[in-house]
């Protein structure tokens, strides 16, 4: 919301929703979000802070990559 409302970052908003959604995506879940599905890996908060950064940067590096010649 501060990105997309403070900001008026909407680009980057949407970066790390789809960070979050693949993060989601790819089963991973805290505890209060696992709801017993055997697909889920269940991880702390830091852990899953760490993988939704991670998608982050590449998306991150989609979009701004440049090839050096």
């Amino acid at each position: 919301m501060l990105l997309r409302y403070t900001a008026r970052l909407e680009q980057e908003a949407q970066d790390v929703e789809e960070a979050i959604r693949v993060v989601l995506d790819a089963g991973y879940r805290t505890p209060d979000l696992d709801r017993g599905s055997n697909r889920s890996i269940v991880v702390t908060t830091s852990e899953l802070g760490t993988q939704i950064i991670e998608a982050l940067t590449e998306i991150a590096d989609r979009r701004f990559a440049y090839h050096a010649v």
